[in-house]
């Protein structure tokens, strides 16, 4: 399960770098914004995780009307796009785990980029999110879908099997699938409709990629003190990524994106 303090410790870290680390980020924001339809009725919105404020400029474009809220579990990464967004009147910034909203506003709608899939319970996160959206209110969301990282995941539990380690290390979270999202959603009382994109970055070695996944916040956040992680398994790991995937002298990172629509 995820440390939430560490996790944030991550990402707080990563507040300098995000923007030039984050290509596939930028293009969930993107394509996550052309799927909400601007509208005068809507009035008030609330952004889970802004970061750095990739998403969050998009929204203040496509509804310059609106009152929006920010929020953001780092202060780093809050203070940095108060920073860059400083000339935008109708935004306002607050710390805040998007799973636990804790003001009593109620938004018509509530949007977040590349965020839940941090979240430790949808149950609850869901429920919260229901109840702080207007009637008829929407949440527009993207996530990661299970396939992320698929590469990396192959090649590590190769690894352990060669070494003949059979302890369920992980090397990245989970991440969960439509079906799953669908389970939460529904039972918070949303009715949904759900999109995947597959999207793939290229690296010169495996390192590159893992130093680029460092370098948005989103390493190891486990509750565990300490991952202990044999030595002979991730130097096995990383020459079987480059001699199974490897082409064109370049290494492939898979990331399977979800995009969610659901209405109150």
């Amino acid at each position: 399960m995820l440390n939430k303090l560490r996790l944030t410790e991550h990402f707080s870290q990563a507040a300098a770098e995000y923007d030039e680390y984050a290509n596939v980020q930028k293009k969930m924001a993107d394509y996550l914004i052309s799927l909400s339809s601007p509208s005068k009725k809507i009035t008030t919105i609330l952004e889970i995780g802004c970061g750095t404020g990739l998403l969050t400029k998009k929204i203040a474009a496509a509804f310059p009307a609106a009152a929006i809220l920010a929020t953001d579990i780092s202060p780093a990464m809050l203070a940095y796009a108060k920073k860059q967004l400083s000339n935008y009147d109708n935004i306002q910034f607050q710390v805040q785990d998007g799973e636990k909203i804790s003001d009593s506003n109620k938004y018509d709608l509530i949007i977040s980029n590349a965020v839940f899939q941090w979240f430790t319970n949808y149950e609850t996160a869901f429920t919260a999110i229901y109840n702080s959206l207007k009637p008829k209110g929407q949440l527009f969301f993207s996530t990661f879908g299970p396939n992320t990282f698929k590469e990396l995941h192959h090649s590590f539990h190769t690894a352990c099997a060669q070494n003949l380690f059979s302890q369920q290390w992980k090397i990245s979270p989970d991440f969960y699938s439509i079906n799953d999202l669908a389970y939460y959603l529904k039972n918070a009382g949303f009715t949904n409709s759900f999109e995947t994109l597959t999207y793939t970055e290229y690296f010169s070695t495996v390192r590159e990629f893992l130093r680029s996944v460092k370098k948005v916040g989103a390493n190891n956040s486990s509750k565990s003190s300490y991952i202990h992680t044999n030595r002979k398994i991730m130097l096995d790991m990383l020459q079987l990524y480059e001699t199974n995937y490897k082409f064109h002298d370049k290494v492939p990172a898979t990331y399977e994106t979800i995009f969610v629509h659901s209405q109150k």
